[in-house]
């Protein structure tokens, strides 16, 4: 952080044109990724586009608005807990990863109880899950391209062209976001853009296993699709504990994700027309709604 401050001191800031490309190619991958999951879904089944919108939307209200607003006092203020929690990585990955499990799935849980509870299809969980991991990859995707873009900007103007009349402290982090996203070569670029493909497969199947656990009424379901969620998200501090490299984690979650998958549609998903058609039956309803 020494170097950054010096650097923004003098404005003698510049990144590499290659480090820009590849940081824009890795965001536009992380955006086309769920595209890509849509193309391919739709060749084997034809799920609704409410569902979708719906995961979007309660991804950015309960892992964006809800959870950064309660875990700003835990990690995101100047405090003897923050401090504590940041200090320690298997800490902050730990409240991390299990933010992510409570607030992303309780989401869910409420999504499939409220707004769809008359989504009965087992397609619909489909939608929904590509619509929550979809709407994130995007988002990431945006904002990691946003700052390649920016890089290409500090290049031409420095630094004032794109934190003009910002403080140091805002200047030091979107130099330190930069500096951190632009270290790497293309095979990292691709790597960090690839792992959007599991991310956005655990969603679609963490949204399987909550649609399963609304469905048939079993709370316990609920809870496996929150310490899934935990336990993969938590996976990852080996990669920034310094344990493993980013291309041994990329294959540890891909494994997860598989793995999870797999279990999920041989003992959930494949039972689901079944526990549908009855329940349409037992509250006489037919067809899609």
């Amino acid at each position: 952080m020494g170097d950054i401050l010096l650097l923004a001191d003098t404005r003698d800031i510049s990144f590499s044109k290659d480090s820009i490309t590849f940081t824009i190619l890795s965001g536009a991958l992380m955006a086309v990724i769920p595209v890509v999951f849509f193309i391919v879904m739709r060749k084997f089944t034809k799920f609704k586009v409410k569902p979708m919108i719906t995961g979007a939307v309660v991804w950015f209200i309960f892992a964006i608005l809800l959870k950064v607003l309660l875990l700003t006092p835990v990690i995101g203020m100047d405090n003897s807990v923050s401090k504590a929690v940041k200090g320690n990585v298997w800490l902050y990955y730990f409240v991390a990863a299990s933010a992510a499990g409570i607030f992303e799935e309780t989401g869910r849980f409420i999504a499939f109880r409220t707004v769809l509870k008359r989504c009965d299809d087992k397609s619909d969980a489909l939608s929904y899950g590509l619509g929550h991991g979809g709407f994130e990859s995007v988002y990431i995707g945006i904002q990691v391209a946003f700052l390649g873009i920016m890089a290409a900007m500090v290049n031409k103007g420095g630094i004032e062209s794109v934190a003009k009349g910002a403080d140091d402290s805002v200047i030091d982090s979107l130099l330190a976001q930069m500096d951190k996203l632009m270290s790497g070569d293309i095979g990292h670029a691709l790597l960090v853009g690839y792992e959007r493909i599991p991310a956005v497969l655990v969603h679609i199947v963490f949204s399987v296993i909550v649609f399963a656990a609304v469905r048939q009424r079993k709370t316990g379901l609920y809870f496996l699709a929150v310490f899934l969620h935990f336990a993969v998200d938590f996976s990852l501090v080996l990669y920034y504990a310094k344990i493993v490299s980013l291309g041994v984690t990329e294959i540890i979650f891909t494994l997860e994700a598989i793995l999870i998958a797999v279990l999920t549609n041989k003992l959930l998903y494949k039972k689901l027309y079944n526990i549908s058609y009855e329940r349409k039956m037992a509250d006489g309803i037919s067809g899609n709604i």
